[in-house]
């Protein structure tokens, strides 16, 4: 007797294999990156004492999570995959608030202390952090919506069945569900990718697969962009 467990498996090892044959160059380009981050932090120096020990723990849990981030996208569970980019994002406020107050290290180090709140973090980074604070604000208001309970993560899990209002068990293959989870993969992993790449001597082999990586990155995400607006203009 097959288990619920093993049906619910199968399905999303068929939305695998369907993601993997039909969108094959969206998934190539997440492996590759995602591999191309990994190596990367593998060669990084991250210099300095219990800030440095940290930071590498900061960044390991962003390689993790965003593997796993491609994991379930491609096995369709595109609101879970998304919501572990909240995360990401946090960890890379929190890398660069440890470079400028090593200081407080001890918050991440320690079981019993609690690091500053997300929004302390970037208020207290300086200018040269990112061209503008209000952009990273959002970005991290989009993805709260899919870390908390909300209509984004309760809507794709809804239809209908036979007229009936029904919620879905499982996953469903969804294309378009499935790229729009690849293009905040993509941001984020460019985003891992510029700064490990500032931690690599310039004349290391991986920097070329870093340009490689990033020039893909970016495409994909300008293609996105420019069919989004083409849809928004019909």
């Amino acid at each position: 007797m097959t288990s619920t467990w093993e049906s619910l498996d199968t399905e999303a090892e068929k939305i695998e294999i369907a993601t993997n044959q039909q969108l094959p160059q969206i998934c190539s380009l997440l492996k590759n990156a995602i591999s191309t981050l990994a190596d990367g932090f593998l060669k990084a120096e991250i210099k300095g004492e219990d800030s440095a020990h940290a930071q590498q723990g900061l960044y390991s849990q962003n390689l993790n999570s965003l593997k796993c981030s491609v994991d379930l996208a491609i096995r369709g569970y595109y609101t879970q995959s998304t919501g572990l980019l909240r995360g990401v994002y946090e960890n890379w406020i929190a890398f660069h608030y440890l470079s400028e107050f090593p200081l407080k290290a001890k918050c991440w180090l320690n079981k019993e202390s609690r690091p500053p709140k997300h929004s302390d973090m970037l208020n207290a980074l300086g200018p040269d952090f990112v061209e503008n604070k209000d952009d990273v604000r959002g970005w991290y208001g989009a993805l709260c919506r899919f870390a908390h309970t909300d209509a984004l993560v309760v809507l794709p899990h809804l239809g209908s069945h036979q007229g009936e209002p029904c919620a879905f068990v499982g996953v469903m293959y969804k294309p378009d569900f499935f790229e729009t989870c690849a293009y905040s993969i993509s941001l984020f992993t460019s985003i891992m990718l510029r700064e490990v790449s500032k931690m690599i001597t310039p004349n290391s082999d991986w920097q070329q697969r870093f340009m490689e990586s990033i020039e893909s990155l970016l495409q994909f995400i300008e293609d996105v962009n420019v069919e989004f607006k083409r849809d928004i203009g019909k």
